[in-house]
This record gives C-alpha cells, structure tokens and sequence, in this order.
C-alpha cells in the first residue's frame, strides 16, 4: 500500500461533492479547495510540530513523541512529503534519546523512502547518519560501520568536511567494536591525516593509543570521539 492510498482519494471525493460558487468551474474550484485544504493542513502540522519540537527540547520526548506522529496524518493527506520525512526524523531522534534504537530505525528508514537524494541532498545525509546511529546504538556496529562510511561520503559529496568527518569518526569506533581492529586502525590513519589540521594533536595520539591496544576501552574511545566531535563541529563550522 502507498502512502497516499486511502488518505488522498477520500479528500478529492469531498472536494467534488461541494456546490461550485457562482463563476467557478469545476476544476478552478477543485483546484482552490484543494489549495486550501493543504494550507490548512499545513498550519496544523506546523503548529504541532513545533510544540513537538519544544517539547523534544526540554527532554519529553515520550510527549513529543505523540505530538509528532500527530502531524503525519494531515500531512500524508496533503501530500506533503518532505514535511512528512523530517517528521519521521524528529520521531527517530525521540525514539534513540529514550532507548528505542530499533523503532528509531524503522523511522528513519520510512524517511528515507520520502527523501530524494538528488532532491534534496543534505536532508539525505542526514537522515542516512541518523540512521547509523540507531544501528550504532542497537549494537549492529558491522552494519553501523558501513552505514556512516555512507554518510561521510554523501556529507564529502556537499562540502560539509564537519560532519564527514564526525561520521569518518564514528565509523572507526563501530569497526573497534565489532573486533575488525586492523580495519579501525587503517580507517583511523586515513582520518588522521583529513583531521590533524584541525583537532588537537594530544587528541589524536590518545585516539591512536587507545585503537593500538588488543581489546581497545570502548568506554575511553567513545569519549574521546566525542570530543572529537565537538572540536570538529566548533572549529571547521566556524570557520565555515
């Protein structure tokens, strides 16, 4: 079933059952309506995804929850796809923060079916290292390894060298994780050298130091990724 099937037809069956006003043919006036009807829908939507997003922000994601899968009817209905994937992605980022990495996984996976690559390309990406993460976070790191070298790639494709790199990053830490040392090593040394322009020099020797050992403390690694990460994101966006 698509996702339109039996939400669109039952619409244009309303809109063809009013009387036309004085001066209108039947198509101006479907077309009208319709117009109408997706901007109201559109006013709806927006207004409970922001309350959605609101709430998201202060930590209630079990009510944001419900709050975004609220809009996706109304938007389904006025064919606003788009709208309707990036509201499948804040339900996925609920989903990781309280635990689901699963369902978040399913979510961003039914985005991903709204989202054009060529259309819209950082939403794209995006979506796609969302994606990693919950395989990440579901513990399928062999999966979640491939999943970020993608989405470094779709971010290198735009330019974005901050979250390329970040997802670079995270692809050696699920590599650590799921024993392929030798590939997170490699993978690491390639990083490295994009990185050492911009991260702290005593941050990459303990990174390196860490991926050396036999059984590498993920705890440690995860740490210290993450503050790779937040120098990546503060130095190279800024500089942006």
């Amino acid at each position: 079933m698509g996702a339109t099937d039996g939400i669109v037809r039952p619409v244009a069956a309303i809109v063809v059952s009013i009387p036309f006003p004085p001066g209108q043919g039947r198509g101006e006036f479907q077309t009208r309506t319709w117009g109408d009807f997706r901007e109201r829908a559109d006013e709806r939507a927006r207004a409970a995804g922001a309350h959605a997003l609101a709430l998201s922000y202060l930590g209630r994601d079990d009510e944001a929850l419900v709050e975004f899968r609220s809009t996706l009817p109304a938007l389904a209905a006025a064919e606003r796809w788009n709208a309707y994937a990036s509201v499948l992605n804040g339900i996925g980022g609920c989903l990781l923060r309280i635990g689901r990495p699963q369902e978040a996984r399913r979510e961003y996976a039914r985005a991903l079916r709204q989202v054009s690559r060529q259309a819209r390309p950082a939403v794209h990406a995006f979506i796609r290292a969302n994606l990693a993460r919950a395989l990440f976070q579901a513990g399928r790191y062999e999966e979640a390894a491939r999943a970020f070298e993608n989405a470094s790639t779709l971010f290198a494709a735009q330019g974005a060298r901050a979250d390329e790199l970040s997802m670079a990053l995270f692809r050696v830490e699920a590599l650590a994780r799921c024993g392929a040392l030798e590939e997170a090593r490699r993978s690491f040394a390639v990083f490295a050298i994009a990185g050492r322009s911009t991260l702290d020099p005593d941050l990459l020797e303990s990174l390196e130091t860490v991926l050396r050992g036999d059984i590498p403390d993920a705890d440690l690694l995860a740490r210290l990724r993450g503050r790779a990460e937040t120098q990546l994101a503060d130095r190279l966006r800024r500089a942006s």
